[in-house]
């Protein structure tokens, strides 16, 4: 949760790259963890950070967060994320 805390002040202080990294370092921790609920959320935070600069893994990124939510059971969640997924298309 900490990178994608740094991640979010990073990207509000405008640099993109910074909060990219951090981003996918909170991936990688999630994936170790063993936690795939926090994962997908935050891949859906990776992706809105990078919607504009690379809407394809973007895009990419809110598919494979829906594939873990629907997995999950978690409604809410998805409906969210198809709900982003659907602008993106």
């Amino acid at each position: 949760m900490a990178s994608q805390a740094e991640a979010y002040v990073l990207l509000g202080d405008g640099d993109r790259k910074g909060a990219e990294e951090a981003y996918l370092k909170s991936l990688g921790l999630w994936e170790r963890a063993g936690w795939p609920y926090y994962q997908a959320r935050a891949l859906v935070a990776y992706s809105d950070a990078i919607v504009e600069t690379d809407p394809d893994e973007s895009k990419r990124g809110l598919e494979q967060a829906g594939e873990v939510f629907k997995k999950l059971g978690a409604k809410c969640d998805l409906e969210k994320a198809e709900a982003k997924l659907a602008t993106r298309t």
